[in-house]
C-alpha cells in the first residue's frame, strides 16, 4: 500500500520476473507510485494475479502466465506480448499506447472496470481483446486482433480494429 510516490524501474538492459502473485498498490491518497519498465518485464509462472500501479512500458513487457493488472493512470511506448493463456488486464485508470507502442501475442488484452486505454500503436494480437467494463479507444490507422469481445464496455476511436478470427 503507498500513499509515498514510490517508483520500482527496471532499468534499460535490466530484467524482472515476477513469479508470484504480488500486488502493489497506490491506494492511500498522496502522490501516485510508479512502475516504470525501461528494460524487461516478464510476468510467469503463477496462474494468479499480479497487481502493479501506474504502469510505463518503454521497453519491454511478456506476460507469459497468469495475470497482470496494470491500475491506474500510465503512458508506454515499447512492446506489450500477451501469451496464450495469460492476461494483460488494464483497471482503473487511463493507460495511453503511444504510436511506437506495439501490443501483440496470443493471449487477452482487458480492458476493464473503470479503465480507459487510448492506442495509437500497432495492434496484433491473435488472441482476445476485450473490453468489459471500460473504453478502448482505438486511434492506429489498422491493427488486428483475433476476437474481440465488447462485454459491457465501449470500443471507439479513428483507427480500424480487424478482426481475423471467424
Amino acid at each position: 500500500n503507498s500513499g509515498q510516490a514510490g517508483t520500482i524501474r527496471v532499468l534499460a538492459g535490466g530484467s524482472l520476473d515476477i513469479q508470484g502473485d504480488p500486488s502493489w498498490f497506490y491506494n492511500q491518497g498522496g502522490a501516485t507510485t510508479v512502475f516504470d519498465v525501461q528494460g524487461a518485464l516478464t510476468r510467469s509462472v503463477s496462474a494468479g494475479t499480479a497487481t502493479v500501479p501506474t504502469l510505463s512500458v518503454s521497453g519491454t513487457l511478456l506476460v507469459s502466465s497468469g495475470v497482470l493488472e496494470a491500475r491506474n493512470n500510465g503512458t508506454s511506448s515499447g512492446t506489450l506480448t500477451v501469451g496464450t493463456g495469460a492476461e494483460l488486464r488494464f483497471t482503473n485508470g487511463t493507460q495511453t499506447l503511444t504510436g511506437t507502442a506495439v501490443v501483440n501475442g496470443a493471449g487477452l488484452v482487458d480492458v476493464g472496470t473503470s479503465a480507459t486505454l487510448t492506442s495509437a500503436g500497432t495492434w496484433s494480437l491473435t488472441g482476445t481483446t476485450r473490453v468489459s467494463a471500460g473504453t478502448l479507444t482505438y486511434n492506429a490507422a489498422t491493427g488486428t486482433t483475433g476476437t474481440l469481445e465488447v462485454v459491457g464496455g465501449v470500443k471507439g476511436g479513428g483507427g480500424i480494429l480487424g478482426v481475423t478470427d471467424a
